[in-house]
């Protein structure tokens, strides 16, 4: 498993093939950004010159024998990748503190039956196994739907019907949360 980092930056956007920017096109120049960085990290991670296309859910769509997940921040592009031998699935997410933990959050990200925990961290451990899920077919749920178990840096999310329980880790990078969640 391959994980790095790319800061925003428009300068990416000149880089984007054909393909790739018809994806975004009508998109506001912050986003455009954020997509063109994305695909330069995923390009070298890769090691690959082709288009970067998006799969039926939205995600980018792997070479064959990879598996992989793509997120973002206001400043940085994540990504990870694997051997699909190895993982079935991954995701990854990353917000910055800050960004919120206030009731109206607590509210729409925390079952009763979740830790008592930040809500920000919650939702990053909550969208990186749903992205995961998602690229197995999973339908599309809510925060609420997922059921955490924390211990320390490792989580469960219980994912709803087919009741498939993704793992993985969360880390405090100093200024955001970033989760990956893994199925083998």
């Amino acid at each position: 498993m391959r994980v790095a980092a790319l800061a925003i930056d428009p300068l990416h956007i000149a880089a984007l093939h054909a393909e790739e920017f018809a994806l975004v096109a009508t998109a506001r120049a912050e986003r455009l950004a954020e997509f063109a960085s994305g695909r330069a990290l995923l390009h070298d991670m890769l090691d690959t010159a082709a288009p970067i296309v998006r799969a039926t859910n939205g995600a980018p769509a792997w070479p064959k024998g990879v598996v992989g997940s793509l997120a973002h921040d206001r400043t940085q592009a994540v990504a990870v990748v694997a051997s699909a031998a190895e993982y079935r699935a991954i995701g990854i997410d990353i917000e910055p503190h800050g960004a919120g933990d206030d009731d109206e959050l607590r509210e729409a990200v925390l079952r009763t039956d979740d830790p008592d925990i930040d809500a920000l961290a919650a939702f990053v451990m909550k969208e990186a196994a749903y992205k995961a899920w998602s690229d197995l077919g999973g339908e599309i749920v809510g925060p609420l739907e997922v059921r955490l178990t924390v211990d320390a840096s490792n989580f469960a999310a219980e994912m709803p019907n087919p009741g498939m329980t993704v793992h993985g880790t969360i880390t405090d990078t100093g200024g955001n949360w970033l989760a990956i969640a893994t199925i083998r």
